[in-house]
């Protein structure tokens, strides 16, 4: 499996379809961290950026606003002053997103829509490749730039 690269995405959740978004409120218009969630698949899904560092890790965008851990939880931040996270994706096949120090990763706690990504340490079976839950896979959908 290849790693990605540089580029606009679709990432949705292998447990049950659901894609990921910015969760905010109609009149919350403030620069506050949004809770990154899930949207029903009849909803529109929205576009990630995504971009390979020279590290090997990653940093993921949407909105324009780079994708943090604040208190085990995913969220989608618009102030520099937030320290950003930078994650490790492992294709498996799906994708596995993971802290950069690889002490835990994003899942999908419930299977309702509007429910916020959650960073926690993740269950793997011991074999390789390793498998993981459904609700700590994602699929990473490349969106064709023209």
């Amino acid at each position: 499996m290849t790693k990605l690269s540089t580029g606009n995405y679709i990432i949705t959740n292998k447990a049950d379809g659901q894609t990921l978004a910015i969760g905010r409120g109609a009149e919350d218009k403030s620069l506050l961290p949004k809770k990154v969630v899930s949207l029903p698949p009849s909803v529109e899904a929205p576009v990630w950026s995504i971009q390979l560092l020279d590290n090997g890790k990653y940093t993921l965008k949407i909105g324009g606003a780079p994708a943090t851990e604040i208190d085990s939880e995913v969220y989608a931040v618009y102030l520099e002053q937030i320290r950003l996270t930078e994650w490790v994706i492992t294709p498996t096949p799906q994708h596995v997103s993971e802290k950069g120090d690889r002490s835990a990763g994003w899942v999908l706690p419930k299977k309702e829509s509007l429910t916020q990504v959650a960073v926690k340490p993740l269950v793997a079976a011991l074999s390789l490749p390793p498998q993981y839950l459904p609700s700590e896979r994602f699929e990473i959908i490349p969106i064709d730039s023209e």
